[in-house]
């Protein structure tokens, strides 16, 4: 797993600083710099409050840090486990766009719950 990736794309994506993330996750810069660099390895807990920082859910910053050779370690069900889980909050957020505030956004359109199959009692 390369969370200094995940870290770097997910603040990358989010259009903001390693100050801005650091203040939004109250850590030290220098701190989010080191994680990013691969120098220092993000306790989970710190994880946590980084991708809630950034407003992505942490399932997500774990995606972005698999690696091919994580498959070995982590098994394709665990992943397959975390694409679901995240699939789940993706459905059952209330993702909308900005209401026209910013015509260059990219606009999410709503997601609308699987239907589930009617099961028929005989």
């Amino acid at each position: 797993m390369d969370y200094s990736k995940a870290v770097r794309m997910a603040r990358s994506i989010a259009d903001i600083s390693q100050q801005q993330l650091a203040e939004r996750a109250s850590l030290n810069r220098s701190y989010i710099s080191l994680i990013e660099s691969g120098d220092r390895n993000a306790r989970t807990e710190t994880l946590e409050k980084i991708a809630a920082a950034i407003e992505i859910p942490t399932h997500l910053l774990t995606l972005l840090a698999v690696e091919e050779s994580d498959k070995a370690v982590i098994g394709k069900e665990q992943i397959q486990s975390l694409g679901i889980a995240l699939a789940r909050l993706l459905l059952d957020s209330k993702w909308d766009d900005d209401n026209g505030k910013n015509d260059n956004a990219i606009r999410t359109p709503k997601l609308a719950k699987p239907k589930r199959p009617r099961v028929s009692a005989r």
